[in-house]
């Protein structure tokens, strides 16, 4: 089996081979040269079609842009792409009619296995010297769509990492300076607030009266499984984003990984108590709150509706982060587990999995949730056990 049939039958092979080299040297070429050429220059249309499998009467392609191969990209009528349009295009990728590329877009059909051995070392090059193994999968994008900008198509780890790195503290310092709004607005009932917090904790009969054993053992349940969605702490998911960092030194990324959750739960969370306590909206104690009181503690200064703003693009920008973050380690799980070519079927489950958990009844989706993280913390739980001899 040669190297095209191996990409078509999505296994490992050799992008550096012979057999592939001509074909993406010849494509580097032609984009290096398409992109030194004047923007109307007519040689530019017949150096795309002398590269591309197929491309319609119509289009156009704004320099710098690059192919890998070009031969395995198909495109339709009416194309314009923008700048740094960059195609990976190491299996097939199928353009429609009609479409429209911003700036910065990637569509990325090849990728790397996530085991070390597989990457490296399995496979020889024509000059039997170890090389890079690679796997590709298709990409088909139909008629009338629009790419927006900095998009990547099947993207992998680092652009997810991309992603998160700039959500998360833009919606972590909205969030953030909503709470300290409250908290400065109301800063004359702080010492109120702290009298409170350490009489719940050290004389809890004063706050919950009778229940307090029942209403004690809820909030720490409660706790534990909020705690466990906010930070993650002890399931063994975080390891799989932070092996994938530059950082060289391990001792410093593991700081990273504890200062994520101090941020998470001593800071973030600490603001969210005190701003419902500073605010003075009522609530019952040992009672499940909502998102309906953090709308009330912020609008007691901003109003309802700004409130209701801030936390529902908050919690969209949250849960959008989650998302990504957990599709990767699912994705990185079931290819270890099953190899390469379970990415792309469990990849579908997960979007169709997604759908079926934001229609269904929350208090179920929450202890089907609630359930498969403990079956998580349990087996790593007892792996941190078993390998604390290592890292003391």
């Amino acid at each position: 089996m040669n190297e095209t049939e191996k990409i078509r039958a999505g296994l490992l092979f050799r992008p550096n081979s012979m057999e592939l080299r001509d074909t993406k040297h010849k494509a580097h070429e032609t984009c290096r040269l398409y992109n030194t050429l004047d923007e109307y220059d007519e040689r530019g249309p017949a150096l795309m079609r002398s590269i591309l499998g197929k491309i319609g009467e119509r289009f156009y392609f704004q320099s710098p842009v690059q192919f890998n191969y070009g031969l395995h990209t198909y495109i339709g009528e009416d194309f314009f792409a923008n700048y740094n349009f960059c195609v990976l295009d190491d299996a097939d990728v199928y353009i429609g009619d009609n479409v429209m590329i911003a700036p910065n877009v990637s569509l990325m059909a090849a990728s790397h296995p996530l085991l070390a051995y597989e990457r490296l070392g399995l496979l020889r090059g024509d000059d039997g010297l170890p090389t890079i193994a690679e796997n590709a999968e298709p990409i088909r994008i139909g008629n009338n769509v629009w790419i927006g900008c900095g998009v990547t198509v099947i993207g992998g780890i680092k652009r997810l990492g991309l992603v998160t790195e700039r959500l998360v503290p833009f919606m972590s310092i909205i969030y953030i300076l909503s709470c300290l709004a409250v908290i400065i607005f109301n800063i004359k009932n702080i010492g109120h607030v702290f009298a409170m917090i350490f009489e719940g904790a050290f004389s809890p009969s004063a706050i919950v009266g009778a229940t307090v054993g029942v209403t004690i053992r809820t909030c720490i349940t409660w706790g534990v499984k909020r705690g466990v969605f906010s930070n993650e702490a002890g399931l063994g998911s975080a390891p799989i984003a932070h092996a994938a960092s530059s950082e060289k030194d391990p001792v410093h990324q593991g700081l990273y990984g504890i200062f994520e959750v101090f941020m998470d739960t001593i800071v973030v969370c600490s603001l969210t108590g005190i701003t419902l306590l500073i605010s003075g909206v009522d609530f019952e104690y040992g009672v499940k709150g909502g998102n309906d009181l953090m709308v009330r503690a912020f609008g007691t200064v901003m109003g309802d509706k700004i409130g209701s703003i801030i936390i529902a693009v908050g919690i969209s920008l949250f849960a959008l982060s989650t998302v990504l973050s957990w599709a990767l380690y699912g994705t990185r799980c079931c290819e270890y587990i099953f190899g390469h070519k379970s990415i792309r079927p469990y990849q579908i489950v997960f979007v169709l999995i997604c759908i079926v958990g934001a229609t269904m009844n929350r208090s179920l989706a929450w202890d089907i949730a609630d359930t498969l993280n403990g079956l998580m913390a349990l087996p790593n739980l007892v792996a941190l056990v078993g390998l604390s001899g290592v890292v003391m």
